[in-house]
């Protein structure tokens, strides 16, 4: 008793009544008051749709409370923040949750806990061989590192592989994204996409034709006329040991034969096509001679040879005459690999 006040602090519910006495003996009985102690606050459970979750995966705690006065009860974690049941949690790491419960009526709090169990990811980082190159383009995919346990590719070309290191080759043109996913031996699923990660780039057309496909050696001068598609390069092997890089060359042969005639049309990424055609010069008869020769040692025209193409050294008879017709040399003999201008004694 304190004044006016008397504390009580019962352990279970309990009703009290109240009789004063004056200094007569006279007594006045107060109506009975009834003391209510709430029951200990207590966590019945605490329970999770997930206990062992991906990085970045969410999991659903369930928190079961009574006692105390019964609620509205108020959940805070470690950290402080005030929760609802159920919330969800996303650790990156394996955690412990520890909840405390309180109530409005200042009933001792109680703690309990829950383990959320993570599972980090697989590594999602991955190279490829080569990211640009023409059609048709193969390339090799490889992860940085083997953790993973089932993959899948896409290589933006509607086509797809589930080896973990796959060979792809791509036949069309352009940009394409390529996403690899990856899953660990727990499941949990990582996605990593490269954006514009490969280029494959056309092959250009070589194509080209001739003015003439068979020429007389006499006249040997052949015009080829590129007709190439995509090609700002080209390079000329015109199959006589001699070449060229200009768009549409002209070339004159100095022999006979068949000559396979190559051009390599090459675009703005190297990309290279090659093609060709034959050319033939023909042999066509022809005999050149001097008019005059002046045998006289000064050293200035004091031979003669004639020389031409189609004549044979099996039947060849020159003969040749003064001013006055009478005959000064003969010979049966022709060296047709001689040039015009040889002489010799």
């Amino acid at each position: 008793y304190n004044g006016m006040h008397f504390e009580v602090s019962p352990t279970e519910t309990s009703t009290y009544r109240l009789t004063i006495y004056d200094s007569h003996g006279c007594a006045v009985e107060l109506p009975a008051v009834t003391v209510n102690v709430n029951p200990d606050l207590r966590i019945a459970s605490v329970v999770t749709s997930y206990d062992t979750i991906c990085q970045g995966d969410e999991a659903l705690i369930y928190v079961e409370a009574d006692g105390g006065n019964g609620g509205p009860y108020t959940l805070a974690l470690q950290d402080g923040r005030v929760v609802p049941s159920p919330f969800t949690v996303s650790p990156d790491t394996t955690t412990t949750f520890y909840i405390t419960l309180t109530d409005m009526c200042g009933t001792p709090s109680v703690t309990d806990s829950i383990e959320i169990f993570v599972h980090s990811y697989p590594e999602e980082l991955f190279t490829a061989s080569n990211v640009e190159g023409c059609v048709p383009l193969t390339v090799d995919f490889s992860p940085l590192t083997a953790n993973g346990t089932q993959y899948l590719w896409t290589f933006g070309d509607n086509d797809f592989a589930e080896e973990d290191r796959p060979t792809h080759t791509y036949k069309n043109p352009g940009t394409y994204d390529v996403t690899m996913s990856v899953w660990s031996e727990f499941g949990c699923k990582i996605e990593r996409t490269y954006t514009n990660l490969i280029h494959a780039y056309p092959v250009p057309k070589a194509l080209f034709d001739a003015d003439v496909q068979s020429v007389s050696v006499l006249s040997a001068e052949v015009l080829f006329n590129n007709r190439s598609i995509d090609a700002t390069r080209y390079f000329w092997f015109f199959g006589d040991m001699d070449s060229s890089t200009y768009e549409s060359p002209r070339h004159t042969y100095s022999e006979m034969g068949e000559y396979e005639v190559v051009l390599v049309a090459e675009s703005d990424h190297h990309c290279k096509d090659t093609t060709s055609r034959m050319v033939t010069v023909y042999s066509q008869f022809s005999f050149y001679a001097p008019t005059s020769f002046t045998p006289n040692g000064d050293g200035l025209n004091d031979c003669l040879r004639v020389c031409g193409n189609g004549i044979s050294r099996n039947n060849f008879l020159l003969t040749v005459y003064d001013r006055w017709g009478e005959l000064v040399f003969r010979t049966t003999e022709y060296f047709p690999e001689s040039s015009c201008d040889a002489c010799s004694e």
